[in-house]
């Protein structure tokens, strides 16, 4: 496989506008000499970009295209960066030999048109006689190198199916087969080899009812030898991921499949040496192209346990500490103050909400903020997630803000726990307003009982000849007998009200935008419609809130279901790499039930 020194390659071109903090588009192929039947692999990369529109590949005039576009997104870590990712991978194969030139290909990156470089592959004939055959593997232990070696040759009574199914094959690997909802499960994809072969991987597994978070690279391929059953392998890592189940029930993994052109050294006879003929430059080298996939594998995810959940527990599993500061210990009435909540550790961080604080009666709260600083290689996901509360004090003197409590489930010990933060007193002094209201109390208390008497009958009076004067007008005019009636102004006829469709943007993008930018429309408006009518804060916005508020409200199981069976269909087109959904109406129609109901609800 090729994949390691594409990726390298990828990086060192697209490096420096990385830094600048520009968004580059690069075109690479996975082997720069190939024969002419075999196949190469072109991806066009962009890195950094914030919006893709428009995606055009070219015209492969040299090339018959087999298979793509294949299309994956993401987060990738670059010196420490977490940077987001989209390519469209082909696999060609050339129709001629010669240097080859495939050309770049277009897009609409960031609002400007942007296209990626032309790259050439040499494509050379078919291997002839008097060409090198395949050279054996290179395992530390002599009696390895041997066994290995006789594997590359084909002789005449074996076959290649058996030959390939003992010496190359995909393997996944998981930490637990049974887990908790919320806690993660470790899963490795891997291709054992003894063989020399040019593999590829046509098909990765979906990750249906799991958050994904990818342990590796895109396009990475890291190599290692490990015995497996007592013989040693060449191992490639296919692909290193965390998945955090989103549900209880049970939930298989789809295998990895993978296309292998495998090499083998024909031998004429069952008494040819194959160490002769391995080195016999005149022997003939037969090539097979084969499809192996790994086992499914399935994943029991068990329920949090119900009799013991302590009061605010959100859904946090792992194993966590919270802190809570303030900028300032001491500010003044009406000024804006902010208390800053830090929760550290283990486990599912990005799905943990702001936890509740006890506002003393004197403060006027605001929604809070988040950001989250993770570490996406290591299991399980570790790091910190901070939460700033913006407030304001109303009155002045010395406040008590009570301890933040955080409670979490321990998948380890199998129980929920609760830390919490210290007590925090804050100073509040007089405000501009308050000071400025205080002198002006102290001038109206100098007026004595009497002065405050004369300017209330002073008042009163005034009242009085105003209403003598309206009177005396009234009888003047009822007198000469005209009698003018005041006629008030009508208001004008109150406008129709228009009835606002929330979906009006998507329903546009349905046949005039990628699926990816509709999908993602319908579950803007969606998560932005639940929120308003349920009365959830943004912050507090997710599933679990929105199925309880739900359920207060007396939803029926067919709407949450409903809830439920969307968010998943727009996951999975989103957020899985090579996910596409071809039912972008069905999504539509779902949106639109969905949102009709919530209407009724509010």
């Amino acid at each position: 496989m090729n994949l390691r020194r594409l990726a390298q390659v990828v990086l060192i071109i697209l490096l420096p506008s990385l830094v600048l903090g520009q968004a580059d588009f690069t075109t690479t192929a996975d082997k720069p000499v190939l024969s002419r039947g075999q196949l190469v692999q072109v991806e066009y990369t962009i890195l950094g970009a914030k919006k893709v529109e428009d995606f055009a590949p070219p015209s492969f005039r040299n090339f018959s295209v087999m298979q793509g576009p294949l299309q994956a997104s993401g987060p990738m870590i670059i010196n420490g960066n977490l940077i987001e990712y989209v390519s469209f991978a082909y696999i060609l194969q050339p129709k001629t030999t010669g240097k080859l030139i495939i050309p770049g290909a277009t897009a609409i990156i960031d609002g400007k048109k942007k296209q990626s470089q032309a790259i050439s592959v040499e494509v050379i004939s078919a291997r002839s006689p008097g060409s090198t055959g395949p050279q054996g593997f290179r395992f530390n232990l002599p009696e390895e190198r041997v066994e290995a070696d006789r594997e590359l040759v084909l002789y005449p009574n074996e076959k290649v199916a058996d030959k390939v199914k003992k010496n190359l094959f995909v393997k996944v690997e998981v930490s637990k087969k049974e887990c908790y909802v919320n806690e993660p499960v470790i899963a490795t994809y891997k291709l054992y080899s003894r063989l020399r072969s040019d593999s590829r991987v046509v098909k990765r597994p979906s990750f249906n009812g799991f958050s994904v978070y990818n342990m590796t690279e895109p396009g990475s391929s890291i190599s290692t030898v490990e015995k497996y059953n007592g013989r040693l392998y060449n191992v490639h890592v296919i692909s290193k991921s965390q998945l955090f189940p989103l549900q209880t029930g049970e939930f298989v993994l789809d295998p990895a499949e993978i296309e292998a052109a495998v090499q083998f050294v024909k031998a004429e006879s069952e008494m040819d040496s194959y160490l002769e003929q391995i080195d016999d430059p005149t022997a003939e080298v037969v090539e097979h192209t084969v499809t192996i996939a790994s086992t499914p594998v399935e994943i029991d995810v068990k329920p949090l346990p119900a009799s013991s959940q302590p009061a605010g527990f959100d859904g946090a599993v792992g194993d966590f500490s919270v802190t809570a500061s303030l900028n300032n210990p001491v500010v003044k009435a009406g000024e804006a103050a902010k208390l800053t909540v830090e929760i550290r550790g283990k486990g599912n961080i990005p799905m943990i909400n702001a936890p509740a604080v006890n506002w003393p009666g004197s403060v006027e709260p605001f929604d809070p903020t988040a950001k989250e600083d993770i570490h996406v290689e290591t299991a399980p996901l570790n790091g910190v997630k901070t939460f700033e509360y913006a407030f304001t004090p109303k009155d002045t003197g010395n406040i008590i803000i009570p301890p933040v409590r955080f409670s979490y489930f321990d998948p380890a010990t199998g129980s929920y726990k609760t830390d919490s933060t210290r007590a925090i007193s804050l100073r509040i002094l007089p405000g501009e307003n308050k000071q400025r209201e205080t002198k002006k109390d102290k001038a109206i208390a100098v007026l004595s009982p009497s002065a405050k008497n004369i300017w209330l009958w002073m008042g009163i009076g005034a009242v009085a000849t105003l209403l003598v004067i309206a009177l005396v007008v009234s009888a003047g005019r009822k007198k000469h007998g005209k009698f003018v009636a005041t006629v008030q102004p009508q208001e004008p006829p109150a406008p129709a009200a228009v009835v606002r469709d929330p979906l009006a943007k998507a329903k546009h993008m349905l046949n005039n935008a990628s699926s990816k930018i509709f999908v993602k429309e319908v579950e803007s408006v969606v998560w932005m419609e639940a929120g308003e009518k349920l009365k959830i804060q943004p912050i507090a916005l997710n599933q679990a809130s929105v199925i309880a508020e739900l359920n207060k409200r007396g939803a029926s199981e067919s709407t949450i279901q409903s809830f439920r069976q969307l968010m998943y269909d727009c996951e999975s087109a989103l957020y899985i790499p090579g996910q596409t959904s071809e039912d972008l109406q069905g999504i539509l129609d779902r949106a639109e039930g969905f949102l009709s109901e919530l209407d009724k609800l509010a």
